[in-house]
């Protein structure tokens, strides 16, 4: 198994609100895993689901494309997303994909389960589902409920 890119765990507070927690590179290929993690949410009955931006190292386009999916698979499920642990570049990605204008932007994670109406408790990382996107894919293969249809590449030459 490769190196793990990106960890996501998703933590339910209440019946209502759950956060995501993601640590790591965020880029294209946590496309699935993020998805995958927000059915995870919705079958346990989220209605909110707050993104904690405070471990994440980075978002490349491709990981501001997945973002921006992961808010239409959000909106077309009729939930609520919000953002919490974001620092200047994450933050100006936020800003030049307009997710910031659509999505509710928190300072800290209590401020922004207040919003979501789950109270001020900060979640413990007992009962969270663990997922993660690895650099190295095998094409087909199947992991779980997410299908990597192509390797990732690190660089591209022309």
């Amino acid at each position: 198994m490769g190196q793990v890119s990106l960890s996501l765990s998703v933590e339910q507070i209440t019946g209502s609100v759950a956060v995501m927690g993601l640590e790591g590179m965020v880029m294209a290929d946590a496309e699935a895993v993020m998805a995958e993690a927000l059915e995870h949410a919705a079958g346990k009955g989220a209605q909110s689901i707050v993104l904690d931006f405070s471990r994440v190292s980075g978002v490349d386009s491709g990981g501001a494309s997945a973002l921006v999916k992961l808010w239409v698979l959000v909106k077309s499920r009729r939930m609520r997303l919000s953002a919490v642990g974001l620092d200047g570049g994450i933050r100006e990605i936020l800003d030049l994909t307009q997710l910031a204008e659509v999505i509710p932007l928190f300072d800290d994670l209590p401020q922004a389960l207040s919003a979501a109406g789950a109270g001020t408790s900060i979640p413990s990382p007992g009962d969270a589902k663990r997922l993660g996107v690895t650099k190295e894919s095998t094409v087909g293969v199947n992991r779980g409920s997410v299908v990597y249809w192509a390797k990732p590449v690190e660089r591209l030459r022309v």
